[in-house]
């Protein structure tokens, strides 16, 4: 992607947001308080639930009746503690009904506050340093909008609530993984949704709306000619398109503009956030990879690991590979390799330690765990988990290789990964060191893996996470081995099956 055609793409994003408002109603602003409209939720995410709206409703009437007591003198509220408590109760019921906040699954132990990278920037750079870049936010967007009429300045500034961070049209619930940016083109309705799988108590599927499948097909014809420029003016036709959105992104790394990049990445991944299911729970809830939109997800979740580890944001990139180990039961993009090595990276050493270990573990994984173990100088079980790690062949030997040994090549990709990436952690230290050469001197070195051996979900991840496909067969980049799909509205997808 040409240096011009990126300078315009991020100017256009400002200025398209009138245009794209044009044949929308007028904006209404929300009531402020967050509960407001908690019992249109159904309507907006999914079937109706008559237990929820209840819940909410009667969430709704204990607040404003808190409301009401609150305008009074503190000295007349001194005896009404009691039924404060039970109107607290009534609201966090609603919240929990309504999956709004918290951490989704304690096993997994996703920690929701980090999907939202600008949470770990507040805590590696302090407050003082993203006030400032919010302020110089705050200036350009001022400059980019000054001629345009105030009430589509508001429009911008407020449609995602007054920290960017509530759903728009539905302020009851948060957005997970970025704010709402003002140079994102207003959109007030949108094209994506999420409906439960028929016959699973806890599965779901995101549901693409004809606008989106619209936009969908101009993409795959778009990219079949592989003209830049014509990428980058349909972002204006249709800014909320995540594979176009994603596709672009990955031109700009190509062209070490990583900061556009990842801003793409980012509204990519609103589309995704907004259109949750008010029952889709981070950490327990299931995305079965046959759905194509779902298959979406999946790879921008990679993408969006591979932006957060370039700004070092190991403990976002960490939750994030959580969830995506979460999503379905068969890992089918290998997350265990992710989590292995972006626990350690974010010292996550606790967790790593209570995490429990699927029937067959990698090698990656034990190494990790055992890594662990040493920090907490644990020593007996991290030389347990080395002999059992050292077992499979091929790992010794990319550890031996990054150790400085040229034993030769193992022949698999996947082990290569890990061993580049995490040996050095090992040798930070000559303890640790040493208890990793003991292990290997007990382990054999003579392996060579066939290629036609690696499974679909280490080529997935290897295509989407390095960018090398390990085999020499076509592979599509944005949907690599993909499984027989099921109800997909793109015949495009079709020839692209996995047998």
């Amino acid at each position: 992607m040409s240096s011009r055609a990126l300078r315009r793409l991020n100017k256009d994003n400002v200025s398209s947001s009138s245009v794209d408002t044009a044949d929308e109603p007028e904006f209404q602003p929300q009531p402020k308080s967050s509960f407001a409209c908690l019992a249109n939720a159904d309507d907006l995410d999914g079937p109706d639930d008559p237990e929820a709206s209840e819940t909410v409703k009667n969430a709704a009437t204990a607040t404003n009746h808190s409301k009401k007591r609150n305008r009074k003198k503190k000295k007349k509220l001194k005896g009404k503690e009691e039924k404060n408590d039970s109107d607290d109760e009534a609201l966090e019921e609603a919240l929990k009904a309504l999956q709004v906040t918290g951490d989704a699954n304690p096993s997994i132990g996703i920690n929701v506050k980090y999907l939202d990278p600008d949470y770990e920037m507040l805590q590696m750079f302090g407050p003082e340093i993203m006030k400032q870049e919010a302020k110089e936010k705050r200036e350009e967007l001022f400059k980019a909008t000054k001629r345009l009429p105030p009430s589509v300045k508001h429009l911008i500034s407020s449609w995602g609530g007054p920290d960017g961070k509530s759903v728009p049209g539905l302020r009851n619930r948060k957005l997970y993984f970025s704010k709402v940016q003002p140079e994102w083109p207003v959109q007030q309705h949108r094209n994506m949704s999420m409906l439960s799988v028929s016959g699973t108590s806890n599965s779901y599927r995101f549901v693409h709306d004809q606008d989106y499948q619209e936009s969908q097909h101009a993409f795959f014809s778009m990219s079949e000619l592989g003209d830049t420029e014509l990428l980058v003016n349909a972002l204006q036709k249709y800014p909320y398109n995540v594979s176009l959105l994603s596709h672009l992104s990955d031109m700009a790394n190509m062209s070490h503009d990583s900061s556009t990049a990842r801003r793409l990445i980012d509204q990519a991944m609103f589309v995704f956030d907004r259109a949750f299911h008010p029952r889709f729970v981070l950490g327990s809830s299931k995305l079965p990879i046959e759905y194509y939109e779902n298959r979406l997800f999946y790879v921008s979740l990679i993408r969006r690991i591979k932006s957060l580890q370039q700004q070092n944001a190991w403990r976002s990139a960490l939750e994030h590979a959580k969830l995506l180990y979460s999503l379905d039961d068969q890992d089918p993009y290998n997350a265990e390799i992710l989590i292995a090595i972006l626990s350690l990276k974010s010292n996550q050493f606790d967790f790593l330690i209570s995490f429990n270990l699927p029937d067959s573990p990698s090698a990656a994984l034990l190494l990790s765990v055992a890594l662990a173990h040493v920090h907490r100088s644990n020593t007996k079980e991290a030389k347990k988990l080395l002999e059992m790690a050292m077992l499979q062949p091929s790992y010794a030997i990319e550890i031996s290789n990054a150790l400085g040994f040229a034993v030769g090549d193992s022949g698999d990709p996947i082990a290569k990964l890990y061993a580049t990436e995490i040996v050095p952690l090992w040798a930070q230290d000559s303890t640790h060191k040493n208890l990793l050469l003991s292990a290997l001197s007990s382990s054999p070195l003579e392996m060579n893996l066939d290629l036609s051996e690696l499974k679909p979900n280490a080529i997935r991840l290897l295509v989407l996470y390095t960018g090398k496909p390990p085999v020499s067969t076509a592979i599509w980049a944005d949907d690599p081995i993909a499984p027989h799909s099921v109800d997909c509205p793109y015949p495009e997808i079709k020839a692209r099956e996995h047998p």
